[in-house]
């Protein structure tokens, strides 16, 4: 009778580790693999965000308009936003048609492609809302403001060539930029840089 008993016992300790390890086992790789995915997303955001932070040190050189009748400020206003776009193809080859003909078509495929891409990192920002805390999601936000505001501004200024809203946006952008640009640095220490 008492193999029996030992045997049983024994096989009720390997049942209960089986269980055990059944459970715990995936639970930890999904644990694992939640953090992988979170960090995905934060690291995401934070690019986009050291992009834009980046993109401010050009657009505080622009004194106009970005179409202004300056030569120097038209090929700088036209390398920035090709900057922007990251060299996106259609957005590239859309800049060189607009550059030699000036065209109402392809202005309008030109803001079309910026729109787009405007469009792609505004949601990526706002993602930011449930990865961060609630000080640099605050950061996040007001940036993503300030930033659509640049482009929509630069956008119009193109259009109706008036540089007095641009002119106000961009410095808003700038000092925003100037000033609060160091919280890149708690986003670093979020994402354990």
């Amino acid at each position: 009778m008492e193999p029996l008993i030992i045997q049983f016992i024994i096989t009720t300790i390997i049942s209960v580790i089986s269980v055990f390890a059944a459970i715990f086992i995936p639970w930890r790789i999904m644990q694992k693999q939640n953090k992988i995915a979170i960090f995905d997303k934060r690291f995401a955001v934070y690019q986009e965000i050291k992009k834009i932070v980046t993109f401010a040190e050009p657009v505080q050189n622009l004194k106009g308009l970005p179409n202004n009748p300056n030569p120097t400020e038209k090929q700088l206003s036209i390398a920035l936003l090709s900057i922007w776009c990251q060299k996106e193809r259609e957005t590239e080859a859309l800049w060189k048609e607009f550059s030699h003909t000036n065209d109402a078509n392809t202005t309008m495929k030109l803001f079309n492609a910026i729109e787009k891409r405007l469009e792609k990192q505004i949601s990526l920002l706002e993602s930011s809302e449930f990865l961060f805390n609630k000080n640099t999601f605050n950061f996040v936000n007001d940036l993503k403001i300030r930033y659509n505001d640049l482009i929509v501004s630069m956008e119009r200024s193109f259009i109706t060539n008036d540089a007095s809203n641009f002119c106000q946006v961009k410095k808003d952008f700038c000092s925003f930029v100037n000033e609060r640009g160091s919280e890149i640095k708690t986003l670093e220490k979020e994402l354990k840089l």
